[in-house]
């Protein structure tokens, strides 16, 4: 085989593989909502930081989970895997089961927005009515402390 060919055809190959490792890290980097303000990144289990641009500051947590309490069960996400069940470009949705109960915790960020909501729907499959005791919306832990942050107003709301 000529040298000069396998060089050609060697930095073909090399350029191929880094075309690959770019693509790669932007489907990584891809799995965020964005709008300008905001940026919130997620992995397999929810969110994973939040980039405020006006402040060029981030809330990174090294987990973000949730607890619901009703009658004398809990729903935990610590302790369940999640599906990714929807994302769209204003929102992500996970779900979480655990039989008879399950969750869908729904991410928001809209247009405009200077916040991320979290939303948890909770469904028994065995019971029409039911009573929370204790919900616990952020059960997660941030990683490193907050200098000048707001984090986090928790509402309510139960139908």
């Amino acid at each position: 085989m000529n040298p000069m060919m396998f060089g050609v055809v060697g930095r073909v190959l090399a350029a191929c593989l880094l075309s690959l490792v770019v693509v790669a890290s932007r489907v990584v980097a891809a799995d965020a909502l964005e709008n300008g303000l905001l940026q919130a990144d997620f992995d397999g289990r929810g969110l994973t930081a939040i980039h405020d641009a006006a402040a060029r500051k981030t809330v990174r947590f090294a987990q973000d989970g949730f607890a619901v309490f009703a009658g004398n069960e809990s729903l935990e996400s610590d302790f369940l895997t999640p599906t990714l069940e929807q994302q769209s470009p204003t929102n992500r949705v996970y779900r979480f089961e655990s039989r008879p109960w399950m969750a869908r915790v729904v991410y928001e960020l809209e247009p405009c927005w200077q916040f991320v909501s979290k939303q948890v729907v909770v469904v028994n499959s065995g019971k029409k009515d039911f009573r929370v005791q204790r919900l616990e919306l952020q059960r997660g832990r941030r990683s490193a402390t907050l200098f000048g942050c707001k984090v986090g107003q928790l509402t309510a709301r139960y139908r």
